[in-house]
């Protein structure tokens, strides 16, 4: 889990953003660049005070791109409005694509966790800010995991050869007999 404390990354630029497993991006053209922010947030869902701040504005995005496949990821946020800090009365939406294909997206108020799996492990993936509301989003504890656990192919034909031999050996002893 990446909660994004004691990086020494407070108001920094995530654009290509290396971290232990993944790299954190975002295009040229989003509205403001996302950063690293030192700030305590108003529930206990956000871990600690350095967050992710970024999406701004209806069609930014930001990229997670890990340096080996995963097929579970997950993440807590909470949004509020950007003129008085409060909590919002709309809602806010984002999606998450991989491989430029959306595979989900999330509509809610206030903070909350969410998170995926997939049965097809991916390298990368895009959050996207659908809403045009103003919103102000903060990103934090980012979880992920290859959970596909490789089927012991090599043990398992043992095991079936093993038990094949003795069924055979057992019907070649009955005909003797």
């Amino acid at each position: 889990m990446e909660s994004f404390e004691n990086t020494g990354l407070d108001g920094v630029n995530i654009d290509g953003m290396i971290l232990s497993d993944f790299t954190l991006g975002e295009p040229d053209s989003v509205s403001n660049p996302g950063r690293v922010l030192n700030y305590t947030a108003y529930s206990n869902l956000l871990d600690g005070d350095q967050v992710v701040h970024a999406l701004f504005a209806e069609g930014d995005y930001f990229t997670v791109e890990f340096n080996t496949p995963v097929n579970a990821f997950g993440f807590s946020y909470e949004f509020y409005n950007s003129d008085d800090w409060s909590p919002p009365s709309d809602t806010y939406q984002f999606g998450l694509s991989i491989e430029s294909q959306i595979v989900a997206t999330s509509t809610a108020l206030g903070a909350y966790f969410y998170g995926f799996v997939t049965d097809t492990p991916f390298n990368s993936l895009q959050v996207t800010q659908i809403s045009s509301d103003d919103f102000e989003p903060f990103w934090d504890k980012f979880q992920y995991r290859n959970t596909a656990t490789p089927v012991p192919e090599p043990a398992t034909m043992l095991l079936f050869g093993t038990g094949l031999v003795g069924l055979i050996g057992a019907r070649f002893r009955k005909k003797k007999k």
